[in-house]
C-alpha cells in the first residue's frame, strides 16, 4: 500500500514538473513572439524609450501617444471621461477618442482607417497621423522594425515639400496614408499615378487643370513646386 502512495507521488511531481517547463516553454515562446512583433521609435535618430511598444494592427503601424508628442515638445493632456487624449504644440492641435476613427486637427475633423486603442494603460494612435500632423517625415526599417521620424530630413526640397504641405493644412482635404479629409483626392502613391509634369501643372494651377476644381491656388514658386512634388512623389 505505501509503495503504491509513493509511486503515486512520484508520479504527480512528475506530472507537475513537466506542466511548469510546459508553461514556462509557452511564456517564453509568447515573450519572445511580442519582441518580434514590436515596433521601435526613433527621432532625428534617437531611440525613444516607450513603456508600451508599437505595434501593427491591420497593416496600420500604432505608437504610444504620449511618448511621441512629449518627445515632440507638445503639451499632453487626457480625459479619462470622454476617453480622449489631446496634444498641443504650436498651431497643431490634435484631439483622438479610443475607438473613433474621427479626428479633430486644427478645429477641422478628419478621419483615420486605424483608431486609437489602449494597451497596457496606454493609449496608441496611427503613426502616419502623428506625423502628418506635427509635419515629421517617416521612413520604416523593415530589418530592425524601427520607425524613423525626422523633424527635418536631410534632402531640402523633400524637407521644404513636407513643411508647405503641413503649413497649408493639406490634410483637412486630402487623405494621406490613410488619415485626412476626403474633400479632395487621396494623395497616397499620387507619385505613382501622374506625371512629375503633371503635378507641376496641377498645383501650379489648379482649375487650368480642372474646370470647377476646389483646390486654392496657393501661387507657389518654383522652388515651392519642385519641393512639393518631391514629397508627393514619397507616399507609397
Amino acid at each position: 500500500m505505501r509503495a503504491t502512495r509513493i509511486n503515486h507521488r512520484r508520479v504527480l511531481t512528475g506530472a507537475a514538473l513537466v506542466l511548469i517547463l510546459t508553461l514556462g516553454l509557452l511564456v517564453n515562446a509568447a515573450v519572445a513572439r511580442a519582441e518580434e512583433e514590436a515596433v521601435y521609435v526613433t527621432l532625428d535618430g534617437r531611440s525613444l524609450l516607450l513603456d508600451v511598444p508599437g505595434q501593427i494592427r491591420e497593416g496600420r503601424t500604432l505608437v504610444p501617444f504620449r511618448a511621441i508628442f512629449e518627445a515632440l515638445g507638445a503639451d499632453v493632456s487626457w480625459d479619462p471621461m470622454a476617453q480622449t487624449v489631446y496634444a498641443e504644440r504650436g498651431d497643431d492641435t490634435l484631439a483622438l477618442t479610443i475607438g473613433s476613427r474621427v479626428v479633430e486637427w486644427r478645429g477641422s475633423m478628419i478621419k483615420v482607417d486605424a483608431p486609437p486603442v489602449i494597451v497596457d494603460g496606454r493609449t496608441l494612435v496611427p503613426l502616419r497621423l502623428v506625423a502628418q500632423a506635427m509635419g515629421l517625415h517617416v521612413t520604416w526599417n523593415g530589418e530592425e522594425r524601427t520607425v524613423e521620424l525626422e523633424t527635418s530630413p536631410a534632402d531640402r526640397n523633400l524637407a521644404r515639400g513636407i513643411q508647405i504641405v503641413h503649413d497649408k493644412g493639406c490634410m483637412v482635404c486630402h487623405t494621406i496614408n490613410g488619415a485626412g479629409g476626403q474633400i479632395g483626392p487621396d494623395l497616397t502613391g499620387v507619385g505613382a499615378r501622374y506625371s512629375e509634369e503633371w503635378l507641376h501643372t496641377w498645383l501650379e494651377n489648379p482649375q487650368a487643370v480642372r474646370t470647377g476644381s476646389r483646390m486654392p491656388n496657393f501661387r507657389f514658386t518654383d522652388t515651392d513646386l519642385t519641393a512639393v512634388v518631391t514629397y508627393l512623389e514619397t507616399l507609397q
